[in-house]
């Protein structure tokens, strides 16, 4: 198997040890109540609960509460609805800032940054 980002793959899927499921958004209503399409979609991930400054969309450092590293490169949206597993509080956070990491075949994985 190949390098991924400098890691063999194999090392790689081992450490997708958890899941993410993504539900995604699709409009609000009037008042402000999401509403999101199709069946929720279940990815491979490592989550890492670790405080952090990011950039957010419109140029502002703030604080993430951890990130999510899927075995994906699917798109994300920070209006989507991420569940994480049940040991996580809360289980549905904000999505921050999502950001997609390419490697020398393209894009690879997916990085969901979370409050």
């Amino acid at each position: 198997m190949a390098d991924i980002l400098g890691v063999p793959a194999s090392i790689w899927s081992d450490m997708m040890a958890d899941t993410v499921t993504v539900d995604a958004w699709v409009s609000q209503n009037v008042s402000g109540v999401p509403t999101y399409a199709g069946a929720p979609v279940t990815y491979q991930c490592y989550i890492e609960m670790k405080n952090h400054l990011i950039v957010d969309a419109i140029g502002r450092e703030i604080m993430a509460r951890g990130r999510v590293f899927m075995g994906s490169n699917a798109v994300v949206s920070v209006k989507d609805k991420i569940t994480l597993p049940s040991e996580y509080v809360p289980a549905s956070p904000p999505i921050l800032a999502v950001n997609i990491a390419t490697d020398e075949s393209g894009n690879h994985h997916t990085t969901i940054e979370i409050g």
